[in-house]
């Protein structure tokens, strides 16, 4: 019995399991490195811990980088290259060998994808310019149901206001009653005038006219401000002849309407009175006498033979020539008034006898040129007068107002306090582009 006991405790520490050998730090670390190495390549699971414990037997710890190398079964470095030389192997290609000769125990490797076609440029283009072109054939397709759905109804509207209108006006026009035509009554008994009196009328209305034209215009006055605008235009370097050709036009332009419109009011004014009198003749006259044209005047042929009228008294009248007004008298020097050559500044400032003058309604700008201004003076005397309510002064020379010289030739720009006359100087230099208005 002791020794069937003995034998049973013999055999059952035999088949015990022995202890673990301690594991090294090396160890795991390499350990780690082989199942990452083999998770990455597709190993099964239920093989990843013995083609780990294969991969050990093959992989010793070393100093460097990468802390591993892999050996024979005779302990030798193995390189990778043949006959032994080149680099030393890594994991990535010991799991490599073990799935060759293993490969039952690995994953089969993921099928490559196809390789994409190649794309053809040109096609996408096209497809591209289809989708556009029939998107925005749409967007037409929609914005013209809307736009001609907008049209008939404004069309509608506009028809239905237009007829409104129409009934309305044609209402109107039914309720106001017509005043009935007025012909002119031809009294068969009224003798028509003769030539001596529509000659005589027509030069009365011509005297009028002219009588009319003269007493409205000063020629003295007007011919030197012709000079004046004149001169301006020349010192100012313009060289557009069209500007006093056009002022020239516009002045007989003004004189014929003035002498058509005269002789129209004229001739207008007498007609009613004619008219008006003559009817009135026949009924003032007692019923027994003759008619007024047999008795105030002789037979045609009578008429012929005899003595002619006698003109009126408008034909004797002397011409409008002689009935000139008085020639304007020269501005009177006031008190604070300054006389002498001027020294120009700039074209809105002078220095008159040691006096720092400045032209009333001009205010100088950049660009203004004083030495066109000086052009202009050419050493000839001015007089400036203080201005009423303002510190600048009014300068003329040789009647010539200076302020309006310079804006008329673009020489600076009306400031606030300037008058209607240095206003329209002003437009006149803008419209042509002078001086400051150059730009």
């Amino acid at each position: 019995m002791k020794g069937s006991a003995k034998a049973a405790g013999r055999s059952k520490d035999e088949t015990a399991t022995p202890p673990e050998a301690p594991v090294s730090e090396d160890d795991r670390r390499i350990r780690a490195l082989i199942l990452a190495e083999l998770d990455r390549r597709g190993a099964r699971p239920v093989a990843r811990r013995t083609l780990s414990l294969i991969a050990e037997g093959f992989v010793e710890p070393a100093d460097g980088v990468p802390g591993y190398r892999i050996v024979d079964r005779t302990g030798a470095v193995r390189l990778r290259g043949e006959a032994g030389t080149g680099v030393p192997l890594t994991l990535h290609d010991l799991v490599e060998e073990l799935r060759e000769q293993y490969a039952p125990l690995f994953f089969p490797p993921a099928p490559e994808p196809e390789p994409e076609p190649a794309r053809d440029t040109i096609a996408d283009v096209r497809a591209a310019g289809a989708r556009f072109v029939e998107t925005q054939s749409a967007l037409a397709r929609s914005l013209a149901s809307s736009s001609a759905e907008r049209s008939r109804a404004l069309a509608s509207a506009a028809s239905e206001t237009v007829e409104g209108w129409r009934s309305r006006l044609a209402e109107r026009l039914k309720a106001r009653p017509r005043p009935a035509p007025v012909e002119a009554a031809v009294d068969p008994t009224e003798p028509s005038p003769n030539a001596a009196e529509r000659l005589a009328e027509a030069r009365t209305r011509v005297e009028e006219s002219w009588r009319r034209v003269a007493s409205g215009i000063q020629p003295r006055q007007t011919a030197t401000r012709l000079r004046d605008l004149t001169e301006d235009a020349l010192a100012a370097g313009s060289r557009r002849p069209v500007a006093l050709i056009t002022l020239g036009a516009l002045a007989g332009a003004g004189l014929v309407a003035a002498l058509s419109l005269s002789g129209h009011d004229t001739g207008d004014s007498g007609r009613p009175a004619r008219q008006t009198a003559e009817p009135q003749a026949p009924q003032t006259a007692p019923a027994g006498s003759p008619p007024a044209s047999t008795s105030a005047s002789p037979p045609a042929s009578d008429r012929a033979s005899g003595e002619e009228p006698a003109p009126d008294a408008s034909a004797e009248m002397p011409p409008a020539e002689t009935e000139r007004p008085p020639e304007p008298e020269p501005p009177r020097k006031g008190a604070n008034a300054l006389v002498g050559v001027p020294e120009v500044i700039d074209t809105a400032t002078l220095r008159v006898g040691g006096k720092v003058v400045r032209l009333f309604g001009v205010e100088w700008v950049r660009g203004g040129q004083a030495d066109e201004l000086s052009k202009y003076l050419r050493k000839r005397s001015v007089t400036c007068q203080p201005a009423p309510g303002s510190s600048a002064y009014i300068c003329t020379v040789e009647g010539r107002d200076l302020s309006e010289v310079v804006l008329f030739n673009g020489g600076g720009r009306a400031s606030s306090e300037a008058t209607p006359d240095l206003a329209a100087a002003e437009d006149h230099a803008r419209t042509e582009r002078l001086g400051v208005w150059k730009r």
